[in-house]
């Protein structure tokens, strides 16, 4: 089996619990750590990963282990410009809409409405 791509995520509270059970669930990307500018929860576990710094530390890796990213805060606004300044820094991103995709394709978001066929079979 190949290995998993890691993944770091941007962000660790509670947008982030439910990007980790998405992932872990999926098994086609490890986390590799959480990134947060929350000074609190630097160095402590969330979830069970840990959170290693602000989200700037993430320009400190080197250029050929840039790791995959997704942007796990809740807030859409914060979220995209969060997302730009990484995206203008080179990164490549695991998408919201890949998670959402994800989350419908499981069964945990039914996004048919009441009269379409596919409602009662998700």
């Amino acid at each position: 089996m190949a290995k998993r791509p890691a993944v770091v995520l941007i962000g660790a509270s509670g947008h982030a619990k439910v990007v980790i059970d998405v992932i872990e669930h999926d098994g086609r990307y490890r986390i590799a750590h959480l990134l947060d500018d929350n000074r609190t929860l630097h160095g402590k576990p969330f979830f069970g990963y840990k959170v290693a710094g602000a989200t700037e530390s993430i320009l400190a890796m080197p250029e050929k282990r840039k790791p995959w990213v997704l942007v796990s805060i809740g807030d859409n606004a914060e979220r995209a410009r969060i997302a730009a300044w990484l995206r203008a820094k080179g990164f490549r991103f695991v998408g919201p809409t890949i998670c959402y995709a994800f989350m419908q394709a499981v069964g945990m978001v039914n996004d048919h409405t009441m009269k379409c066929f596919r409602y009662d079979k998700v």
